[in-house]
């Protein structure tokens, strides 16, 4: 009963860096006829919340998100970045083809862009003094890539708490547990009355 739209991160061109997508975004809701609940998995959980830092909308969704740029740095510094992604044993043949598809672009532009890795950054409730935040759900796996303290940590920054999907791992979209992931922003949605 929703209207969904995927925003297409993949029209902006190579090496496009998070601002790049960020504005992007900002293209795309402002031609929508009212203000859209963002949900971003991954690092379109982090590209929401640079969204968020400049721009206003009633609600938005967190999945598996990204850490902080501050958090990813230092553990960047104990495992590289294509272990924290695909783990230490993924063959390599199957890395490469995702990088061939460009699907970790926006993770790798995380990861090496100046302006995303500078330190300290404004958390969200600073975006505008004295406006209401967003409503914000945050949701982790208790087998993500990222592990659940990051999840945690986002929701302490944010002023909320983190719901952990139990013995799921990073794509809950796609894995197994994918039916009750949907199924908790949809009952989110519902109780918003947006």
């Amino acid at each position: 009963g929703y209207r969904a739209i995927a925003v297409d991160l993949h029209r902006t061109h190579p090496g496009a860096s998070i601002a790049d997508h960020v504005s992007r975004l900002r293209g795309v809701a402002a031609e929508l006829p009212s203000e859209p609940v963002l949900i971003g998995h991954a690092t379109g959980g982090f590209i929401v919340q640079e969204y968020l830092r400049t721009h206003r909308t009633h609600a938005a969704v967190l999945l598996a998100s990204v850490p902080s740029p501050d958090l990813l740095s230092a553990m960047m510094r104990r495992t590289p970045l294509r272990d924290l992604i695909f783990g230490a044993r993924t063959p390599e043949s199957l890395v490469e083809g995702c990088y061939s598809q460009g699907d970790d672009a926006a993770v790798l532009s995380l990861c090496t862009d100046p302006g995303t890795m500078r330190a300290p950054r404004p958390k969200l409730r600073l975006i505008r003094p004295g406006e209401e935040l967003p409503q914000l759900l945050i949701i982790g796996g208790t087998r993500d890539l990222w592990g659940p303290a990051v999840a945690q940590s986002l929701a302490r920054d944010y002023h909320t708490r983190a719901e952990l999907m139990p013995g799921t791992g990073h794509d809950m979209m796609l894995g197994p547990g994918w039916m009750a992931a949907a199924e908790r922003i949809r009952r989110w949605l519902e109780a918003l009355h947006l």
